[in-house]
């Protein structure tokens, strides 16, 4: 990533498993006038909010129930062996993804629960960089240069939202949408989990 002086952006990419075989991934990106969260596959309903489409539901889904694989924006060409943490933690659940989901649901909508003049909410962001991408810590030589989500946001100018859209954002994000995508993901059949990186897929 940047350093402080010279910050154009942050982010992340969270692989999350396969999805028929090829790479589940979730991103975001802040940058000073825009902020963009979403899946690299097409897994949203387009019409119905909190709710994921039929391609999705029947699809073979395998996730890595071992592991968190979060990786800097800067390599976009993404999870190939070089850039991959050489020690995980944390986990990944069909919740996790449902949870996600919700969140890209809500930065769709661009609703003023979520953003402040145009630009992601302090909130949002928080929420977004914690389900994906929170610090580039692993990647940088010495540990002084690294930079997480609330540098880069202080550094980018995001703001603070009005307390009661901070409310009623957390109110939908975990008593609407939430609820529904998990509800509904939980029904899959053919989910897997993996602990081993096909490194073929990841760099594709």
């Amino acid at each position: 990533m940047n350093n402080d002086k010279d910050l154009k952006f942050f982010g992340g990419y969270r692989h999350l498993g396969y999805l028929n075989e090829k790479p589940l991934t979730a991103k975001y990106v802040l940058r000073k006038d825009s902020f963009q969260i979403g899946f690299n596959q097409n897994i949203l309903d387009k019409e119905f909010a909190g709710k994921f489409n039929n391609r999705f539901m029947n699809a073979d889904l395998q996730l890595f129930t071992d592991s968190r694989i979060s990786v800097p924006m800067k390599y976009n060409k993404a999870l190939k062996t070089t850039v991959l943490p050489k020690k995980t933690f944390g986990h990944t659940t069909v919740s996790t993804v449902a949870w996600i989901a919700s969140l890209v649901e809500v930065a769709n909508m661009k609703t003023e629960l979520a953003y402040v003049s145009g630009n992601v909410s302090k909130s949002f962001l928080y929420q977004a960089a914690n389900a994906i991408f929170t610090s580039d810590v692993a990647y940088v030589k010495d540990v002084k240069d690294h930079i997480n989500f609330r540098n880069a946001s202080r550094i980018l100018g995001v703001k603070e939202n009005k307390h009661v859209n901070d409310f009623r954002l957390n109110n939908l994000l975990r008593s609407h949408l939430y609820q529904n995508f998990n509800k509904q993901i939980k029904t899959i059949s053919n989910v897997e989990s993996v602990t081993e990186i096909n490194l073929k897929q990841s760099a594709a």
